[in-house]
Order: structure tokens, then C-alpha cells, then sequence
């Protein structure tokens, strides 16, 4: 048996991620759901807007 990690010794993962709508987002982190390692996930979400400014 290998070494146990405890849960709050995790190392932190992270992403960036476009999507057109809230519902794609909402779709990306439903599949992150499902991957087998990924079922103890605590998603922390930094949403933010591209504002096209003139130049």
C-alpha cells in the first residue's frame, strides 16, 4: 500500500477556460465531474469579461 496523502496536503491544479455562454461553462466542469480521479473536487470559479476598449 502506497503512502496516504491527506486531504488538505493536496497540491492545488488549475485551468483557464473560455466559453461563450455560463451554460458551457456549466457543461466543462459537469465532465471535470465525472473523471474517475475528480470526484472529490472543490471548484473555486474566477469569472471575468474581455472588455474591448478603443484605442
Amino acid at each position: 500500500m502506497g503512502p496516504s496523502i491527506a486531504p488538505w496536503s493536496r497540491p492545488p491544479l488549475g485551468a483557464m477556460l473560455i466559453t461563450d455562454s455560463t451554460a458551457g461553462l456549466d457543461a466543462v466542469i459537469d465532465r471535470i465531474r465525472t473523471v474517475q480521479c475528480a470526484t472529490d473536487i472543490f471548484p473555486t470559479i474566477l469569472l471575468s469579461t474581455k472588455l474591448d476598449r478603443p484605442e
